[in-house]
């Protein structure tokens, strides 16, 4: 398959894999998202001119794509910051509650200097 076509059809995928959050996993779906972008690296590669109007146009549709998956892509990483942020503080909070006396600030003692 021309690699034009290729690149066309798995960014399209992508950006179907992203809107489509509910079907699988999060973890499954990374996966196979990276492996997609690995895919989609390899094409830009082999994408070489000339091209024909068909090529063109198809290469202008390829640019809207992109950028509507770029969108997708910073979306979900944002989505996986808030829940490693949610994550550290739930960490914080449960740790606090087994060691309540651990974050006690030790300014303010008395020391005594006589012996």
């Amino acid at each position: 398959m021309h690699p034009l076509k290729e690149y066309f059809r798995i960014t399209a995928e992508l950006i179907h894999l992203l809107d489509d959050r509910n079907t699988i996993d999060r973890d499954k779906r990374l996966v196979i998202i990276d492996e997609k972008l690995n895919e989609r690296e390899e094409l830009m590669k082999a994408i070489q001119p000339p091209f024909s109007e068909a090529d063109e146009e198809l290469g202008k549709q390829s640019v809207l794509l992109d950028k509507k998956l770029m969108m997708l892509l910073q979306k979900e990483k944002n989505s996986i910051q808030q829940d490693l942020a949610n994550t550290k503080k739930k960490k914080k909070v449960q740790s606090g509650y087994i060691n309540p006396y651990a974050s006690l600030q030790t300014d303010g003692y008395f020391y005594d200097k006589k012996k």
